[in-house]
C-alpha cells in the first residue's frame, strides 16, 4: 500500500486539477482589471507567509481576489494565481513552520483545499506550483544548481528525506542511477537529496521526478518536471515544480478505502510488517549486487493521536 504513495497522491493532484478546470469560468475567473490588480504588491523582498491549518478567513485577508472552487464531493478550493513583474516570477511564499520554516521561490500559484466534512482543520494542506528561477526559461545548469541549492536549504531546515515504507534505503547515488536506467518503476517516487547529479546525469534524467520529507509528523512532497521539447543542452530550459505540504495523517491515508480511513491507524500499523518484508527482500538483493544500504535512514514516526 504504501510503495503507491506517490503514485496516489500524483493522481490526486490530476484529478484536483482538472476538476478545478471544468468549473464555470465566470464563477472562478477574475476580470481582466483584478487580474492587473491581484498581489501587485507582491515582490521578491515581501514572501508572503502561510502555515498549514489556516482559516479560510485568514487566506481571503491575505489575497482577496482568490478563486474559490466549490465541488460537489465537499471540497473548497481556494486557488491564487501570482502575476509576473517586469515578465519575471517574483512572488515567495515562506511556509510557517518553526524552525523548519522553508521559503519557496519563483511562485506561480498556491491552492488550499479545504474539507467541509473536516471543518476543524480549515485549510490542511498547501499546494504550491513554481519554477526553479524567476525566470520563465533558465540554462539546464542553473536550473540543476537551482533545484538543488533548495533541497539543500530544506535539509538545513531540518526535513529529512522520505522513502516509501516498502522501498530500499539505499543511497541517493544509486536511486538516482535506477532513476536513469529506468528499470525501478519506484525510484522516480524515492529520491534522496544527498547527491547532486552532473549536467550530463541531469540532462538523462525523465519527466516527473520525486524528493519527499518529512519534519515534525508534516510530509513535503516536491515533484520536478520539464518542457520535454526543451532538452538541448546548449539552450534554455523550462522546468516547474509542485510542492505540496500536508500533515502525515493525510500521507498515511494515501490508498485506503473509505471505510479504512475511520481506523486508518490500525489499519496503517497492520500494513507495515508488509511493506518492511518488502523492503528486506529488496535490500537483500541490493547488498547481494554490491550496493551500500542506509541503515542510519529512519521512517518518519506516528503521528500523535491528536
Amino acid at each position: 500500500m504504501k510503495g503507491m504513495r506517490g503514485h496516489t497522491l500524483t493522481a490526486s493532484l490530476l484529478l484536483a486539477l482538472t476538476l478545478l478546470g471544468c468549473t464555470d469560468s465566470k464563477q472562478t475567473e477574475p476580470t481582466s482589471k483584478e487580474k492587473q490588480s491581484m498581489n501587485t504588491s507582491i515582490t521578491a523582498a515581501s514572501p508572503i507567509s502561510l502555515s498549514l491549518f489556516e482559516p479560510v478567513a485568514s487566506w481571503q485577508a491575505k489575497f482577496p481576489n482568490m478563486q474559490v472552487d466549490k465541488q460537489p464531493a465537499g471540497v473548497n478550493f481556494y486557488k491564487v494565481r501570482f502575476p509576473k513583474n517586469g515578465g519575471k516570477n517574483q512572488a515567495k511564499i515562506l511556509f510557517e513552520f518553526g524552525r523548519n520554516s522553508i521559503e519557496i521561490p519563483a511562485v506561480l500559484s498556491i491552492t488550499g483545499p479545504y474539507n467541509l466534512d473536516f471543518p476543524n482543520e480549515n485549510i490542511s494542506e498547501i499546494w504550491i506550483n513554481s519554477g526553479l528561477t524567476e525566470n520563465k526559461e533558465e540554462m539546464h545548469d542553473q536550473a540543476r544548481q537551482a533545484f538543488f541549492k533548495l533541497l539543500d536549504d530544506i535539509v538545513k531546515a531540518g526535513w529529512k528525506p522520505y522513502l516509501s515504507e516498502s522501498y530500499p534505503r539505499l543511497m541517493a547515488k544509486e536511486i538516482l542511477r535506477r532513476v536513469a536506467e529506468e528499470k525501478d518503476i519506484d525510484a522516480k517516487f524515492n529520491l534522496r537529496p544527498e547527491y547532486m547529479p552532473t549536467l550530463d546525469e541531469w540532462m538523462a534524467l525523465g519527466d516527473s521526478l520525486h524528493w519527499n520529507f518529512h519534519a515534525n509528523h508534516v510530509e513535503m512532497q516536491i515533484t520536478l518536471s520539464h518542457d520535454i521539447t526543451k532538452r538541448d543542452p546548449q539552450k534554455p530550459g523550462a522546468y516547474f515544480m509542485s510542492i505540496n505540504l500536508r500533515p502525515m495523517t493525510h500521507a498515511m491515508q494515501d490508498g485506503m478505502a473509505p471505510e479504512e480511513r475511520r481506523d486508518w491507524r490500525a489499519v496503517w500499523l497492520k500494513s507495515l510488517p508488509v511493506s518492511h518484508a518488502e523492503r528486506a527482500a529488496e535490500e537483500a538483493k541490493a547488498k547481494a549486487a554490491g550496493h551500500q544500504i542506509d541503515t542510519d535512514y529512519q521512517d518518519p514516526p506516528m503521528p500523535p493521536e491528536h
